[in-house]
């Protein structure tokens, strides 16, 4: 983060960090498959997530259902901003729609730079403007009454690891005052696969979204003529709480529309 750097969990001496890791070999398998695979067992250093489907069978815990507690935008030059600005409407298309999925990828295209990992600086930048609704005092240095703090898609990457046979991951895990931030750290497979895509890839992640562009607007109908510009983003943050006792705040990235249209 920026000039919050000095409220950041990550800026403090006292707290602690650790990793975890899930790995693939060529052929798909875990490393921990293997018999021949030994486990390290020092405190600090890294080692793969066991991903056999059998540790895993067993009765889900109890899940509560999400509550929204807020929500934030993210502009054109990724500036956060504490409220809805950023979200759209779904309208729906004329019955025999004529979209043209490639108008303004050559000259009104503007990508977000993938190679910025921003972490979780939005969501701080979140918490620190909203310390009254994670069921804290207003006060910077109290603790924060949830277990975790973490985007939706790490949670999506932890529940899938047994299923996933492809690609591996990285979550880095700092524990302060009593909560657990966990963020992503970008594979070295992952950094290649991005540096390698091809034009052609490129142009069909554009198609999605200029279908949003037509389906999806502020106060006014959708307007295709416009650049599409994948800096811009609304996110919206929810509690929820697994078993008895683990209470998460999560924030699902890039919410595209509301079904609400008035």
């Amino acid at each position: 983060m920026d000039h919050h750097r000095s409220h950041s969990p990550n800026s403090s001496s006292r707290h602690h960090r650790s990793a975890l890791r899930a790995e693939k070999d060529d052929g798909g398998r875990n490393p921990s498959d293997n018999k021949h695979f030994r486990p390290n067992h020092h405190k600090h250093q890294t080692g793969p997530t066991a991903t056999r489907k059998e540790l895993y069978e067993r009765d889900f815990p109890v899940y509560k259902q999400p509550v929204e507690v807020g929500c934030f935008s993210l502009d054109s030059k990724r500036r956060f901003f504490n409220d809805d600005r950023q979200l759209r409407y779904y309208v729906a298309p004329d019955r025999n729609p004529h979209f043209d999925l490639r108008d303004g990828y050559r000259d009104r295209y503007i990508q977000r730079d993938d190679g910025v990992k921003e972490k979780l600086d939005h969501m701080l930048r979140w918490i620190l403007a909203n310390r009254s609704k994670v069921g804290s005092t207003v006060t910077a240095a109290s603790a924060l009454d949830v277990d975790f703090v973490t985007w939706r898609g790490h949670l999506t990457k932890l529940l899938t690891t047994p299923y996933e046979t492809r690609e591996g991951w990285l979550l880095a895990v700092t524990r302060f005052r009593g909560t657990l931030y966990i963020s992503e750290v970008e594979t070295e497979a992952a950094r290649r696969e991005r540096e390698s895509r091809s034009e052609r890839h490129v142009e069909m992640m554009y198609w999605g979204y200029k279908f949003e562009q037509y389906t999806c607007a502020g106060l006014d109908l959708p307007d295709p003529s416009g650049a599409v510009n994948t800096n811009e983003a609304f996110c919206t943050v929810v509690k929820t709480r697994l078993s008895q006792s683990l209470r998460f705040l999560i924030s699902s990235r890039y919410i595209t529309c509301s079904d609400v249209y008035n």
